[in-house]
């Protein structure tokens, strides 16, 4: 599943990833890739964190009803960027996809509207 290639708003700084395994007893292996498609011909890896800034370790085990919350840093250098959903084994994982702006140097806020990951 793939977000597509998107255009770096003005003043994103994250692009936050939201997952949610719906099944009601099996936990999830996910992987989640953020690429950065700025070159368009060498599309580079962007690292994956969750929590307090802790790398997130793919694939990502996502417990049954439950919702994570992943981030990569999407700063002036990132102009392209594709988020993608890889090697699940369910479709019972949802999920959505936000952009984090910067407001000053100390507050953030969501920006409005979100992509959702389509089949490719």
């Amino acid at each position: 599943m793939s977000t597509g290639v998107l255009n770096r708003a003005p003043f994103a700084v994250t692009a936050v990833i939201h997952l949610m395994n719906m099944e009601r007893h099996d936990a999830q292996k996910v992987v989640v890739e953020v690429w950065d498609w700025s070159t368009c011909a060498t599309p580079s890896r962007v690292t994956l964190r969750m929590g307090a800034d802790e790398p997130a370790m793919l694939p990502f085990h996502l417990e049954a009803q439950s919702l994570a919350v992943l981030y990569a840093e999407i700063d002036e250098s990132i102009e392209l960027y594709e988020i993608r959903l890889v090697d699940w084994e369910e479709q019972q994982v949802m999920t959505s996809v936000w952009k984090k702006r910067s407001q000053g140097h100390e507050s953030y806020l969501f920006q409005e509207g979100h992509k959702s990951l389509q089949p490719c």
